[in-house]
């Protein structure tokens, strides 16, 4: 059987970015079995925009996060198969297509990560990130769909985070014994944005922290790596250095061939040095 695909669009003020989100599935090489937008809580023309898409179901709640937002769409949805695109992205043309096929193709997965495309600005620029099975790949919203079975299986999202959920989320499938398939194709045009969750450098620190509490005693190594070396380059644009060397220390014992991670080390020994290198809070992988 085809998979069904429900693609859902949480949107919090994005009524300039929303309606490329739409088009870009709307024009879609395989069509999606349905698109649904959860408003949350906007007090701009979200609604006025998706009135323009008469095929778009919408949904409005209070203002609860992206992850409830999400959690929302999914227990709405009708399709068999989940995918997440933030209001400000868009589905790369063949994105749908491309998972369907590897779908029926693979059917004993339930979870598929492809690759991104970060978009530089709206000069039409752009850097490929594939995914990768021998290197830490980011699931960005976009760039994976699951069984919608499974999704909810696992309870959907922590609705308490509003970064890193995505990867939280990876967890816990990884918990429950679902790995993703990779996929060498891209599937999400990925904007860099001002007001974006990633640029919160406090809040990004928070829902790590919680992350590692809730799950250290239970994660690969690698995964410890990522989340540590993270939560080390956070502290050095935030200018915690001591406590960046003790989160970079962390990372090496866990995976010590890395040897990007002493090369953060070293510079978070150097402020002056820091300050120079990590002065913006730009796109974090």
């Amino acid at each position: 059987m085809e998979p069904r695909f429900s693609v859902i669009i949480p949107s919090y003020n994005r009524a300039v970015t929303l309606g490329r989100a739409i088009e870009s599935v709307l024009q879609q090489s395989c069509p999606a079995f349905e698109i649904i937008v959860v408003d949350d809580g906007s007090t701009d023309q979200t609604r006025q925009v998706v009135e323009k898409y008469p095929t778009v179901s919408y949904c409005y709640q209070l203002n609860q996060g992206v992850s409830a937002a999400r959690n929302r769409g999914a227990e709405m949805a009708t399709g068999d198969w989940l995918i997440f695109l933030d209001s400000d992205d868009e589905l790369l043309p063949h994105a749908l297509e491309e998972f369907a096929e590897a779908i029926i193709n693979s059917a004993e997965y339930q979870l598929f990560l492809s690759g991104f495309q970060l978009m530089k600005g709206n000069n039409g620029n752009s850097v490929d990130f594939p995914a990768s099975p021998k290197a830490y790949s980011p699931a960005l919203s976009g760039t994976f769909t699951v069984a919608k079975r499974t999704f909810l299986s696992i309870g959907g999202y922590d609705s308490s985070l509003g970064y890193a959920e995505n990867m939280e989320l990876f967890l816990r499938l990884s918990q429950a014994s679902e790995s993703p398939k990779i996929l060498e194709s891209m599937s999400l045009g990925y904007y860099e944005s001002d007001g974006g969750g990633s640029k919160n450098l406090l809040k990004m620190d928070e829902a790590i922290r919680r992350i590692l509490l809730i799950h250290e005693k239970k994660m690969a190594p690698k995964d410890l790596w990522n989340l540590n070396q993270t939560l080390g380059v956070i502290q050095l644009r935030r200018g915690k250095f001591a406590v960046a060397r003790q989160s970079l220390g962390k990372a090496i014992r866990f995976r010590p061939s890395v040897l990007s991670t002493y090369v953060r080390f070293l510079i978070a020994c150097f402020p002056f040095l820091s300050r120079k290198i990590y002065k913006s809070d730009s796109f974090i992988l």
